[in-house]
C-alpha cells in the first residue's frame, strides 16, 4: 500500500454553505453501531455544531488517498476465502440495532497475528494523518483538528461516555469532519476529485480515502 496526500483550505462559511448539512448527517451517525459511545459524536446536549464551525474563520482540509496493491488486494481474498476473522462483539455490547445486524453475520475484514488485517492497515495511517493534523494544532494558535473517526485519545471502544461518566480528556479530545454534519462524499469528490471507496462482495477497492481538517480562527 502507498498513501498520497493533499491539501485544500476554504473559509468555513464557503464549507457550510457547500458540504455540509449538520441536521441529516448527524441523524446519519444515529446508524453507526456505536452511536452515543464517545464524547465526540453525536447526539450532542449542549455542544451548539454550528456555534462552533462560526467560532473559526477557515479550515484547511487534509486528504489521504491509501492506495491499494495487488498484493493487498490478493492478502485480502485469502483471508476471506479461510475465513479469518476479527473477534466480534455481542449483539447486546451494541447500542443500534444496525450494530446488533452487523455483528451476527461474519465480519470478513481479515485478522490478527501473521494473517492480512485491513483495519490494521488503515489505522496504521490514520494515526500518521491523526498526528500530522494535531501537531498543526501548534503552529496554528487558537486552532482546532478535526480527526477522521471517532476520537481515541483513550483507546478503542473506552470512552467515558460509555460507562455514563464525563470525558476524562476534555482538552485533548477531537471531533470528526462528519460528527459536525460534514457530506465527506461531496468534499472528497468536489474538492480533491478523489471518488469514496469501499470494500464490495469481499473486495478491496483500488484506494481508500480518509480525511480531517484543522479549524483556525484567520
Amino acid at each position: 500500500m502507498k498513501a498520497e496526500t493533499y491539501e485544500k483550505i476554504i473559509t468555513v462559511d464557503d464549507y457550510l454553505d457547500k458540504y455540509c448539512d449538520i441536521e441529516l448527517f448527524q441523524e446519519k451517525c444515529a446508524l453507526c453501531p456505536v452511536y452515543g459511545w464517545s464524547w465526540s459524536c453525536p447526539p450532542f446536549d449542549s455542544f451548539d455544531t454550528l456555534r462552533y464551525w462560526k467560532s473559526f474563520h477557515s479550515l484547511i482540509l487534509v486528504c489521504r488517498k491509501l492506495i491499494m496493491t495487488d498484493k493487498d488486494k490478493a492478502d485480502y481474498r485469502k483471508a476471506v476465502a479461510e475465513k479469518f476473522v476479527n473477534d466480534k462483539p455481542k449483539a447486546d455490547d451494541w447500542r443500534s440495532e444496525s450494530g446488533k445486524m452487523a455483528v451476527k453475520g461474519e465480519i470478513k475484514s481479515g485478522g490478527d497475528g501473521d494473517k492480512f488485517n485491513i483495519n490494521k492497515l488503515i489505522d496504521g495511517n490514520l494515526a500518521g494523518l491523526l498526528e500530522q493534523l494535531v501537531s498543526l494544532e501548534k503552529i496554528y494558535p487558537g486552532s482546532n483538528a478535526l480527526i477522521p473517526g471517532s476520537c481515541i485519545v483513550c483507546g478503542y471502544g473506552n470512552c467515558a461516555r460509555k460507562l455514563g461518566k464525563p470525558c476524562r480528556h476534555p482538552e485533548k479530545m477531537h471531533h470528526s469532519l462528519e460528527s459536525l454534519g460534514s457530506d465527506l462524499d461531496k468534499t472528497t469528490r468536489e474538492l480533491f476529485g478523489i471518488e469514496m471507496k469501499w470494500i464490495v462482495d469481499n473486495e478491496l477497492p483500488d484506494y481508500f480515502v480518509q480525511i480531517g481538517g484543522l479549524l483556525i480562527k484567520e
